[in-house]
This record gives structure tokens, sequence and C-alpha cells, in this order.
């Protein structure tokens, strides 16, 4: 019984190498995707979708608003772990 269990348990606990991320623009306008801190962003145009694979250490922002209002989500893949964070970013120095 105790075999069974094992091959079981191996498979629930066997790190994720990678976080698939799908994003649909459902806003006014296009939106960015920035991926990493480096090279240019990717378009993607108002209704079209677009998806990601983050693998592990590897990090990626998507951007509504190109000036300082925005509308942000970003998403990091560390250690096997899938991290994310929405926000509004208010124009100027107001927050």
């Amino acid at each position: 019984m105790a075999r069974r269990a094992f091959p079981l348990l191996m498979l629930a606990t066997a790190p994720v190498a990678a976080t698939k991320i799908q994003a649909v623009n459902l806003c006014n306008g296009t939106m960015e995707l920035h991926i990493g801190s480096h090279g240019d962003p990717i378009t993607i145009a108002q209704g079209a979708g677009h998806s990601l694979e983050l693998t592990d250490g590897s990090n990626a922002a998507y951007r509504y608003g190109a000036s300082y209002q925005a509308t942000q989500a970003e998403f990091a893949n560390v250690d096997s772990s899938t991290w994310y964070d929405i926000s509004i970013i208010p124009a100027g120095n107001t927050g």
C-alpha cells in the first residue's frame, strides 16, 4: 500500500517549472505586455488575447495606459510559486 502512495506524493510535491498566463484585452484601447525589465513591449489590440509562459525566476507586467496614470497587472514566478499584483497607478504624485 505504501508503494502506491509514494509515487502519488511525489507527483503532488513536484515543483512547477512554468506558469501559463492568459489575458484578453477588454479595455477600450491597446495594452502593453512588458516581459522582464528589458526589450520592447508587446502591444495587444482591443479584444485580442495573449498567452505567456513564465519560467521560474521570470516576471511580466500587463499595462493599460502609456502615461503616468495606468492600470497594471504584474506576475512573477519565484521558487515555483506564482505571485501577482494588480495596481491602479494614479496620475502625478498622488499616491
